[in-house]
């Protein structure tokens, strides 16, 4: 049996939900704890979200006060897009004003993350952002959406700038602050945040060097882009079960 179909855990059991809520509960309560397994977290800070299925204006999201690697599937809090939410309601203000606008305007959105690597913290401060540098780049070419920095997202008016300043892109580079990248899915989320983490710190590693970069041409970039779109719908689609056996190994509390 895969293990991201295991049936639901018996901490759900006592929970009015569906199978496929469980589900994502499941995997979104593992991809916060492999944030943090791969180095990725900010202490209880930054935030991972994901639409209910059935529910196109409730998402799931962490409760503020947790650490990620206490994050398991029966603590996730679960959200009315709609409403305007804080700490009161146990989630993070700005963490709530990040996501719910997002998800409230892009339908084909299902799970968003924003972080602050160092890697993407430089790369976001960059005169030029993303580089097309590396094939891990290409996946991102033009997909990445940038946004002057103007302090944290609290008001009406901040909600309405990000989803403007996204558009149709799959990532918003936040100017001297972070990123948030978006995804149909956990899945794909997950592996675009993986690449994206990569592509930042190839980029860097390269210009620290001192010598001339060599970029991928856009012609070369566009070519390459659709092949690696044809391999995630493909082959590509064994990765995230597999980080979830990974994950089964270190500890499988988050399932809980």
């Amino acid at each position: 049996m895969n293990l991201v179909e295991q049936p639901i855990p018996p901490a759900f059991a006592s929970k009015v939900m569906s199978g496929a809520e469980a589900k994502a509960r499941v995997e979104l309560a593992g991809f916060y704890r492999l944030v943090e397994h791969l180095g990725w977290g900010d202490g209880i800070y930054n935030h991972i979200s994901v639409r209910v299925p059935g529910e196109p204006d409730h998402f799931l999201i962490k409760a503020h006060a947790l650490t990620y690697e206490e994050v398991t599937a029966s603590n996730l809090v679960k959200v009315d897009a709609r409403d305007d939410l804080d700490e009161r309601a146990g989630v993070n203000k700005v963490g709530f004003t990040t996501h719910a606008p997002i998800l409230r305007a892009r339908q084909d959105v299902h799970c968003a993350i924003h972080l602050h690597t160092i890697p993407i913290m430089a790369v976001a401060a960059h005169p030029t952002g993303l580089r097309m540098v590396h094939q891990n780049s290409i996946f991102f070419f033009e997909k990445v959406a940038y946004q002057d920095y103007e302090g944290l997202a609290e008001g009406v008016e901040d909600q309405q700038r990000l989803v403007d300043d996204l558009g149709a892109n799959r990532v918003l580079m936040m100017r001297n602050h972070g990123a948030v990248i978006t995804g149909a899915g956990v899945e794909q989320t997950f592996a675009m945040t993986l690449r994206f983490v990569q592509a930042c710190q190839i980029q860097l590693a390269v210009e620290a060097t001192g010598q001339d970069v060599v970029e991928i041409p856009p012609d070369v970039c566009r070519q390459v882009a659709k092949q690696l779109d044809q391999h995630d719908r493909g082959r590509g689609g064994a990765d995230w079960p597999a980080w979830l056996r990974r994950l089964d190994r270190i500890d499988p509390s988050y399932r809980s």
